[in-house]
């Protein structure tokens, strides 16, 4: 649970992770950011933390394999009861190279 960590934690130890990353790699976690607008029933603008992030994701020739899979599926893994929204801040990356069938 990242939401008290620095708008670039996450992008941080992606980076980190970056010489042990390979064709196998699979990094499952709470990321506490939407990767794209589909992600968030608010439907926000693109924020420079998800820019970052996904930036990040591609520079490790990463994938959100859930996307992959359901490229126009809406689902959350986040409901916000203050706000009344949902938000999908868990996923799944792969390498870009891993066939997914």
């Amino acid at each position: 649970y990242l939401t008290t960590e620095p708008p670039n934690y996450m992008k941080q130890k992606l980076t980190e992770l970056k010489e042990e990353i390979d064709n196998s790699t699979i990094i499952v976690g709470d990321f506490s950011t939407p990767l794209s607008i589909m992600d968030t029933t608010t439907r926000q603008k693109i924020n420079k933390r998800m820019k970052d992030l996904n930036n990040t994701i591609n520079l490790l020739d990463l994938t959100d394999i859930y996307r992959t899979l359901h490229p126009t599926r809406a689902e959350y893994t986040f409901c916000s009861s203050i706000y009344g929204t949902f938000s999908r801040v868990d996923h799944v990356l792969g390498h870009k190279k891993v066939s997914i069938n």
